[in-house]
């Protein structure tokens, strides 16, 4: 259950004469009729950081950073997973919404404001930064296969660079009629589609994600 943690001994022999490689995977034990998209679990950073203008959120070592936009400095806040308070830092630019979204790429945090691109420690020191592909770079997702930060405005196509602002996919991902509010990456995607696009139809207030193969643009509702 959500909240709850349980500890597991594993005891792994070799009676071979050669190292032994072995490797674990998380999975879902007793529970066959767990349906994907289904709710699992929420947290109101919001109300604990006092702010209601909240970003992008990245997982990292267990805590969550979250960016938020409604202070003066604009603020990362770092919280564990029961929404503790561990610690913060100040944001990197003077926009008035800050960073809108955030991905982590193993080393860094790469968080986008305005028309910038920012990678930064988990204490809050920028090691990179250089102006984007559009005069408001808002979506970010690191894509661990590729080596790409896939980088995307409201109603831009997706563009991919590399850590250090070159342009290296020739051709940006169509977007189609959808507007985009949001990028993650996830490489097990089951269907090869591991680029996830949260999106909004034109005239149209509901949330859709659809995802998306970077290959050749395929994408899956």
């Amino acid at each position: 259950e959500a909240g709850e943690q349980v500890g597991v001994e594993i005891t792994i022999g070799n009676a071979g004469n050669a190292p032994l490689s072995w490797d674990a995977d998380l999975t879902l034990r007793d529970v066959p009729d767990v349906e994907p998209w289904g709710f699992e679990q929420s947290l109101g950073v919001g109300e604990i950081i006092e702010d209601n203008v909240v970003g992008g959120v990245v997982y990292v070592d267990n805590h969550l950073f979250v960016s938020a936009g409604g202070g003066d400095p604009n603020m990362v806040h770092v919280m564990d997973m029961n929404g503790n308070l561990r610690d913060a830092f100040p944001q990197f630019g003077d926009s008035r919404d800050g960073m809108e979204d955030m991905s982590w790429d193993g080393e860094l945090i790469w968080g986008t404001e305005d028309d910038m691109v920012y990678g930064f420690t988990t204490e809050g020191d920028v090691v990179e930064s250089w102006e984007g592909p559009f005069n408001l770079a808002k979506y970010v997702a690191w894509d661990s296969d590729r080596e790409v930060l896939w980088i995307a405005y409201t109603t831009s196509n997706i563009a991919g660079y590399n850590r250090q602002g070159e342009r290296i996919i020739e051709n940006d991902l169509p977007r189609g009629e959808n507007r985009i509010y949001g990028l993650t990456y996830w490489a097990e995607d089951p269907d090869g589609h591991p680029l996830y696009i949260l999106t909004r139809r034109v005239n149209d207030d509901t949330g859709y994600i659809y995802k998306m193969n970077p290959d050749d643009g395929d994408m899956l509702f």
